[in-house]
């Protein structure tokens, strides 16, 4: 299991700032330098104070709720989880993802290395389940934002398969006889097992059969058995398998439905699957409700705006696809009064939206009303 951790915070290690975090400042290139060199020659313990001071460096160059400040976290928990030491490592886990999930959203594929070691500390401490949920979390993340052939998407992916195969070894009975020897050179002594089709087919054995395993521990209408259901559906949905997956989506909301509620944050994000694999496969009349549902649902319940974004985001690109621009027209304007009413008329954020709410009134032929919104969003990116 320690394989899994190591795997875990490398990837963690290399993570680099993306469009959301300016470069580091010298001083803590450095200090991440000397980290990552000292995990990697395993001095660990010597490696910890050294995490601690590019913590506290990173927040004072940005503030104590910035991405580089939740990557310099990680390393400090990757430190913590490799020495064993699970219980420092856990809470720095949860302020990255808290940092991550509150600036980036909960959409955004920052967050998908920080599920990544979380998991393997899960999978290190024998939680098995939390582990295998939040690997497929990150893996979803992935796939979403930078394709499902990724290399990251693959790490990730084999991290997961690795934790399946523990677990089903685990569970195997031991066998009431030993096996006999078989003569050196027999077909039965040579034999291997066959090799998976491919990683993203062998994923989907290996969680089919933790399905089953689920199942009968917690009953097949258990949130984790849905949560495991939308796993399975978007390995399918990686594959371009859409029929295969359909079941498991429709199967997830349903059971979303019936434990949260018809209006529970999660019913929203059960029927966004389920509309975005509608809409990969040209059912257009099928995905509209669920991406309108998803969206009134978190209009009205969710606590976290960017989550209510994101829907936006879904539905004025569906529209926008199909040239349907008055229908996109509401939503534009109702995405830009939202995001100025959470950040401000001054922040960065609202210029994307406002030039997206001008290239749609530009279709639409109101070319003076657009102007004046392209005008206002370079105004804002100009400071």
């Amino acid at each position: 299991m320690q394989v899994l951790i190591g795997l875990c915070v490398l990837l963690v290690m290399a993570e680099e700032p993306a469009a959301w975090a300016e470069a580091p400042t010298r001083s803590l290139d450095e200090l991440v330098g000397q980290v990552t060199a000292l995990y990697r020659e395993h001095r660990f313990a010597e490696a910890v104070p050294i995490a601690e001071e590019a913590i506290g460096v990173a927040e004072r160059t940005y503030g104590p709720e910035h991405p580089v400040v939740a990557i310099s976290l990680n390393n400090l928990a990757g430190l913590y989880a490799a020495q064993g030491q699970y219980g420092q490592a856990e809470p720095l886990y949860q302020q990255a993802l808290a940092i991550k999930w509150k600036v980036l959203g909960p959409a955004h594929p920052g967050i998908a290395p920080t599920l990544n070691n979380f998991a393997g500390l899960y999978a290190a401490q024998g939680r098995y389940t939390d582990a295998e949920l939040l690997y497929i979390h990150a893996i979803n993340l992935l796939a979403a934002s930078v394709g499902a052939k990724h290399p990251l998407v693959a790490r990730v992916t084999n991290n997961l398969n690795q934790l399946l195969r523990i677990e089903m070894e685990a569970a195997r009975p031991e066998p009431i006889l030993p096996e006999l020897e078989q003569p050196e050179g027999s077909e039965a002594a040579s034999a291997e097992p066959a090799a998976p089709a491919g990683v993203e087919s062998d994923t989907i054995a290996l969680l089919k059969w933790k399905l089953r395993a689920l199942e009968e521990t917690v009953g097949s209408t258990h949130v984790h058995v849905a949560e495991l259901l939308t796993g399975i559906a978007a390995q399918y949905r990686m594959q371009g398998q859409y029929d295969q997956a359909e079941p498991f989506y429709q199967r997830a909301l349903a059971i979303v439905e019936q434990s949260a509620g018809p209006q529970g944050p999660s019913v929203a994000m059960a029927a966004n699957n389920l509309a975005a694999l509608y809409e990969l496969q040209g059912r257009d009349a099928d995905a509209e409700p669920l991406y309108l549902r998803a969206l009134a649902i978190n209009e009205q319940t969710s606590q976290d705006h960017r989550k209510t974004f994101a829907d936006f985001t879904h539905l004025t690109d569906f529209y926008a696809a199909r040239q349907r621009w008055a229908d996109a027209k509401p939503l534009y304007k109702r995405w830009r009064d939202l995001i100025e009413d959470m950040y401000g008329p001054k922040d960065p954020e609202v210029a994307s939206v406002l030039e997206r709410y001008a290239a749609c009134l530009e279709a639409l032929g109101e070319q003076r009303k657009a102007q004046d919104l392209r005008t206002r969003a370079a105004r804002i990116r100009s400071r």
